[in-house]
């Protein structure tokens, strides 16, 4: 089955309103326009009521992310970290709480990161049961640079097999083109969504952050069959890479998601 007039459900000002109240939570640095999420809330009704007004008539334009680069942790590398506007994080984040519906329920029951009502806790308890079980060898995964390197055709392509509303496929499509702005200088983004979401920054919302949700519930449907091939895996307020905990023993293989 697939989803129509979904676009319908991220424009309800009911749950633009969830999605600025989870923003506000969040909190994070300004975007390229200077506003503070201080700045938007004084102002808030109306700029919730335009967000709906762009977005009901397709016509919201992501603005781009502000880059800057963090520790990466436990290297000495530098991560690029996408800061987008705030009018942008919350229509990313009324994204995401409408994607949670319609991508969760794909999920096993193995897969506890960055889910609503997972956490890494259960996961740890979902690793000692595997181990009282007789499993002692685990091998773990890991997509490098996944966020930096996915093809937008092939976010948008999976986006389509479970959503029939081009509408909000276009909305994707506008956020991942949307660009970032480096030391002043514009650049385009041609694949990836690292650039234009806020990476590691447990805010989380961004232009492209419900694509990245897209990619760690189906992109597991990539592999044999409809049977997820990986699990996701994240450190405190970020997925950082595809990661599938494999438990070897005789006879037998289990996987976590962790």
């Amino acid at each position: 089955m697939k989803y129509v007039k979904v676009l319908k459900r991220v424009y309800e000002p009911r749950r633009l309103g969830q999605a600025w109240q989870q923003v506000k939570k969040n909190a994070g640095a300004a975007g390229i326009d200077q506003m503070t999420v201080k700045d938007f809330e004084r102002q808030k009704d109306e700029l919730l009521k335009l967000i709906h007004q762009k977005l009901k008539a397709g016509m919201y334009r992501f603005k781009p992310a502000r880059r800057t680069l963090i520790p990466k942790e436990s290297t000495s590398k530098l991560r690029k970290l996408g800061i987008p506007v705030v009018m942008d994080r919350v229509a990313s984040q009324s994204v995401n709480l409408v994607f949670q519906k319609i991508f969760d329920p794909e999920f096993t029951k193995s897969n506890y990161g960055f889910r609503k009502g997972m956490s890494q806790r259960q996961a740890i308890y979902h690793v000692q049961g595997i181990v009282l079980e007789g499993y002692e060898w685990c091998a773990s995964i890991d997509l490098a640079s996944f966020f930096d390197e996915i093809p937008h055709n092939l976010i948008l392509k999976l986006i389509r097999r479970k959503i029939a509303d081009e509408g909000l496929v276009t909305l994707i499509a506008r956020a991942l083109k949307a660009g970032t702005v480096v030391n002043g200088e514009f650049e385009k983004t041609t694949k990836g969504c690292r650039s234009s979401r806020q990476g590691c920054n447990p805010a989380g919302e961004s232009p492209a952050v419900s694509v990245a949700r897209v990619g760690y519930v189906v992109m597991p449907h990539l592999g044999a069959g409809n049977q997820p091939s990986y699990a996701w895996c994240k450190r405190p307020g970020c997925p950082v890479a595809f990661v599938e905990l494999r438990w070897v023993q005789p006879g037998g293989l289990s996987s976590v998601g962790a």
